[in-house]
């Protein structure tokens, strides 16, 4: 499964790359390079199991708060003046091993009480077709737009832990969001500009499985994959970047 999960995110990559090639080749004028600051909040809510016991499902709740990273893009005009634009959104890779032991051997032999790697991985491009108002007052130093957005992604957590007691276990995720963006730009001179944006989720949809490797079960139990859609998401964004016309 996590095989397939690269392929079909390799797949929608390079159709974007393709797309936007194309598109750069008929267009070819009025590049920008831009840099985003970004400000993002999400919350999900998963029902994760059922207990029997009570008859209530068991839920899962996840809040994430992510502030100032950084993610580049690359912009271009279209024969009718609106704009392309790439952006490399995340590129993340993290890992945090943490351990609680008691070492009767000088190093030889540590006994350890709890701790565990953790590994997650984030990689997800945006493209963004932008509807340029008032193309004619090219004069204008604010200049409003309306952008609309697909956002494909994937993202992989490993939990590998110390204990033989404990198992592995892994969730990835595979998908896309769907927004609009309203933004406003403001030129500081002829090359140099702000951008300031809020994309605005729409709905996502995503490919959701999880691992454990648990030798108890049978290996084609050991992963649960469900389809998730979502209509208007709990992700809030705010971009603020610096652009330079090339």
């Amino acid at each position: 499964m996590r095989s397939l999960h690269l392929v079909y995110f390799t797949a929608v990559v390079f159709i974007l790359i393709g797309f936007g090639q194309n598109a750069f080749a008929q267009d070819g004028n009025s590049k920008e390079l831009k840099l985003y600051s970004n400000f993002a909040w999400q919350s999900s809510e998963r029902t994760v199991g059922y207990d029997t016991t009570f008859n209530q499902p068991i839920t899962e709740n996840y809040l994430e708060t992510s502030l100032g990273y950084f993610s580049p893009a690359f912009s271009w005009a279209t024969a009718k003046g609106n704009r392309h634009e790439i952006e490399l959104s995340r590129l993340q890779i993290n890992q945090i091993d943490e351990s609680t032991f008691v070492d009767y051997t000088d190093g030889q032999n540590p006994v350890f009480l709890s701790g565990d790697i953790k590994t997650a991985i984030l990689i997800a491009l945006r493209y963004e077709y932008n509807f340029r108002f008032f193309k004619k007052k090219e004069d204008m130093k604010f200049k409003p737009s309306l952008g609309l957005a697909i956002r494909p992604y994937y993202s992989k957590s490993i939990f590998q832990p110390h204990l033989s007691t404990q198992f592995p276990s892994n969730q990835s995720d595979i998908g896309a969001l769907v927004s609009i963006i309203p933004r406003i730009t403001y030129d500081l001179n002829e090359r140099w500009f702000i951008d300031l944006n809020m994309p605005v989720n729409l709905a996502e949809f995503k490919l959701h499985s999880n691992t454990y490797f648990n030798p108890a079960l049978p290996k084609n139990q050991q992963t649960v994959t469900t389809l998730e859609f979502e209509t208007l998401p709990s992700q809030y964004l705010i971009r603020l970047g610096v652009g330079f016309r090339l």
